[in-house]
């Protein structure tokens, strides 16, 4: 009787990485933590999952990252927005980086051109990056990023780009900026003056000025005492929509 031959270390690896990959949807993006595999298996895991790369049974989409191939009718099919992004977005299951720009403009209807490139904000600064067809460009954020804030955050990104949003007018955006802020509350006004203070002057004055003109209270008093009286702002925002845009030095 032949003596049972012992399997070969990466051929029991391999297998255990093929049976967990076979479990992930096509289109999920992964790495090698998601395979929860053993830390002394890890070196022989990321060996497999290359090798499947180049076979093309996987794609690779960053360093250390891949998904199944999915196709279509006429074409194979990329990975969503939000899986080519995740890692970007959250790491130990805390945030590290938001959806900021050209998105938000669209998700808060200040445009309705849809962007061809995806904007992060994060704490860091970072260089623009490519992932499938998707642009990656990151802006940086003073502020902690916390799950909490992210919402706030987004909303004083559009006051920044107030000038950049497409198809709009910053007065006009100022205008619909006014009507999001109104739904909130005293408390929640102050605490987005208090993120506004991390903020560019700009941003700060055009901020506290909109604030102000909801309140009528010294909410945002913490930003007008920030700013030099002496600076003005020239942003493009109508008196009738701001009627105190002189005190904060906005033209």
């Amino acid at each position: 009787m032949n003596p049972k031959i012992p399997l070969n270390k990466d051929m029991r690896v391999s297998e255990i990485v093929k049976n967990k990959i076979k479990r992930f949807c096509k289109g999920f993006v992964f790495s090698i933590d998601d395979l929860k595999i053993e830390k002394s298996k890890r070196k022989s895991a990321s060996t497999i999952l290359a090798k499947l790369a180049e076979s093309g049974k996987l794609r690779r989409l960053a360093k250390g990252r891949y998904y199944k191939p999915q196709f279509g009718i006429f074409k194979e099919l990329k990975p969503g927005s939000d899986e080519v992004i995740k890692d970007l977005l959250v790491k130990d299951k805390k945030p590290i980086g938001y959806i900021s720009g050209y998105s938000i403009f669209n998700n808060l209807n200040l445009t309705t051109q849809v962007p061809n490139t995806i904007q992060i904000a994060t704490n860091k600064n970072r260089k623009p990056i490519k992932r499938s067809f998707y642009k990656i460009s990151f802006i940086k954020q003073n502020n902690e990023i916390t799950k909490v804030n992210i919402a706030y955050l987004q909303l004083l990104d559009c006051v920044k780009f107030v000038k950049q949003i497409p198809d709009n007018t910053p007065d006009k955006a100022c205008w619909q900026l006014i009507q999001i802020l109104k739904k909130y509350d005293t408390q929640t006004l102050g605490y987005i003056c208090k993120l506004a203070l991390k903020y560019n002057p700009s941003t700060r004055a055009l901020a506290g000025a909109m604030i102000e003109i909801i309140t009528a209270d010294d909410t945002p008093n913490s930003l007008f005492m920030s700013l030099n009286p002496a600076t003005r702002y020239n942003i493009g925002i109508a008196e009738k929509t701001l009627p105190n845009r002189r005190k904060w030095g906005i033209y």
